[in-house]
């Protein structure tokens, strides 16, 4: 508990006091018609030879201009209905309150039994008296039903809780009544709905009948009456205080209920209450003379043992605490959180504590901090999870990857092909003479283009007999013949040439292998395996061509030698 400054004086307890429909304290209009307000009972709506009903008693209005008014000195003020379908406005010292939650659960309307489905409220208010009004706009199809509510006081306790257990029945010796008990006056009676079963009252009506109560040690008070068919209206007096009208007239037989609260007393000093069975706004009881007041108990609030909680010191500007974080102010005024974490507080009952003008709610640090630590703590073992997984994965795949580049065809070994001719060469085709009168020339014949052909096939060499002219070797057809006059070659010269072309295609850098060259783990070392190879590839064709470009210069020296022996022949 937070100690009061020296000097200071120690913030007033709240406490709440439930009030059911038919207490004094709500005065109903318009009342006493049809459409008006009208005492009912679920279950019933009319009363039974006056025997109390066993359902939940409840007012009812059917009227569009109806109202229910309260004064009370406190710092806080709830109402519990059912509207029914009909629109209502509750103002508070003249300014507008629109604060409502669920009744379902709320602990000052447990006395509704459920059949409340709102509940209205203003909390937090500046402790000193207060004036509500609610109005309501009902109809035939639009019935506003009202089942009570509670007042929220203040008790001078000295920083403890609030004990309300001391009640002092009507039949104690410290009543003062006058003009005195017994003969007619101030009688006893009974009832299950009373304290101790008992209450006293008296049908007498004027300024002069009164019951009295001096009591001192306590920091606040509640007279307890009994309404009953045939109540009328009375005043009450604390103090040297003026007397405050009220009526309990009623048509049940309802029970007892708070005639008057009184709170923020003195408990170091003497306090009166007296109620007269008279109001000043009506002197007269009517034709019939038969206008009772009934008095059943008065409950002291004295200090607890109990120190109070940690209470806030600053009100909001407007009167009101400022809101809990889920939006919803104290409804109960207890002083509890939300227990049941459906965003409504946990309101007070009657006789429970709440937050009075100096209250204060209960930090909500440890749990902010909690959260935001135990948020960075998850964000950092997801962080270490994806950063352990991500680092799996890079290994993974480098260990499965063989550092070869991807397949291509350029790393494959291809057959070789003959360079294009050089300026003032023939390309290299088939060897076909031919001449003219007696002059034989030596001439290219028709150019073919020779396919690339895997290393292990090998050209099949001309059978004897077959032609060897271009017509054949170009796919021409098979009875073309070399023209007139053309010289052929001699058997030997073929055979000769044919020995010469077999030589060729058996030296070894003739023959070439569909082997994909091995790769050695890096792109750029097979790039210039790529360029070297290509570059003795160059080299290799040129030296092919010149031993073609030999071999050609022998094959037309024999040939030249043998015209030169024919002719000398």
């Amino acid at each position: 508990m937070a100690t009061p400054p020296s000097g200071a004086t120690p913030p007033l307890a709240p406490y709440n006091v439930s009030l059911p429909p038919f207490s004094p304290l709500f005065i109903y209009g318009p009342e006493g018609d049809t459409d008006g307000w009208n005492a009912a009972y679920t279950g019933a709506t009319s009363p039974k030879d006056g025997i109390p009903s066993d359902g939940i008693p409840y007012r009812r209005t059917q009227a569009s201009g109806s109202r229910i008014s309260l004064t009370f000195e406190g710092t806080g003020m709830y109402l519990c209905f059912n509207a029914g379908g009909a629109s209502f406005a509750l103002t508070l010292d003249s300014k507008l309150v629109q604060t409502t939650a669920s009744a379902a659960g709320q602990r000052v309307c447990e006395q509704s039994g459920g059949e409340a489905d709102t509940l209205l409220y203003a909390s937090g208010l500046e402790y000193g008296s207060h004036a509500a009004l609610l109005q309501v706009a009902a109809s035939a199809d639009r019935e506003f039903r009202f089942f009570g509510g509670a007042v929220e006081i203040g008790v001078q306790t000295g920083g403890k809780t609030v004990d309300d257990s001391l009640i002092i029945d009507d039949r104690d010796s410290g009543w003062m009544l006058v003009p005195g008990r017994g003969g007619g006056q101030w009688d006893f009676t009974t009832g299950q709905r009373l304290f101790n079963v008992t209450g006293t009252f008296e049908c007498n009506y004027g300024s002069g009948i009164s019951a009295t109560y001096k009591f001192s040690g306590a920091g606040g008070a509640v007279l307890l009456g009994d309404v009953e068919f045939g109540t009328s209206p009375y005043s009450v007096q604390l103090d040297d205080g003026a007397f405050v009208n009220l009526d309990a007239s009623s048509t049940w037989p309802d029970g007892s209920t708070p005639f008057f609260v009184a709170g923020a007393l003195d408990p170091a000093k003497e306090h009166t209450i007296t109620l007269r069975n008279f109001n000043s706004q009506a002197t007269s009881c009517g034709p019939t003379g038969f206008c009772c007041i009934s008095i059943d108990a008065i409950q002291l609030l004295r200090a607890g043992k109990d120190n109070l909680p940690a209470l806030p010191q600053n009100p909001g500007s407007d009167g009101q605490q400022d809101p809990d974080p889920n939006g919803q102010k104290d409804p109960g005024g207890d002083g509890q959180q939300d227990p049941g974490g459906d965003g409504q507080q946990d309101p007070g009952g009657v006789g429970q504590q709440g937050p009075g003008p100096e209250s204060s709610k209960k930090s909500n640090a440890p749990a902010i901090a909690g959260g935001v630590v135990g948020s960075l703590a998850g964000l950092a073992i997801l962080g270490a999870f994806a950063l352990f997984l991500l680092r799996r994965r890079r290994r993974h795949a480098e260990a499965s990857y063989d550092w070869r580049p991807p397949m291509s065809d350029d790393h494959l070994a291809r057959p070789w092909v003959a360079p294009p001719p050089r300026p003032g060469q023939g390309g290299l085709t088939p060897y076909t003479a031919t001449g003219s009168g007696s002059g034989v020339s030596a001439g290219v014949g028709k150019k073919q283009r020779i396919q690339p052909e895997p290393v292990d096939r090998r050209e099949s060499l001309p059978a004897a007999g077959q032609s060897s002219t271009p017509s054949a070797a170009a796919g021409g057809p098979a009875d073309a013949s070399p023209p007139p006059g053309a010289p052929r070659l001699a058997h030997e010269d073929l055979e000769q040439v044919l020995a010469i072309f077999g030589l060729h295609m058996q030296h070894p850098r003739a023959k070439r292998s569909w082997v994909v060259p091995r790769r050695t783990g890096s792109i750029s070392i097979a790039r210039d395996r790529r360029e070297e190879t290509s570059n003795v590839n160059v080299a290799r064709r040129r030296d092919d061509a010149a031993n073609v470009a030999r071999e050609r210069r022998k094959v037309e020296e024999t040939k030249g030698a043998s015209g030169s022996g024919g002719a000398r022949a």
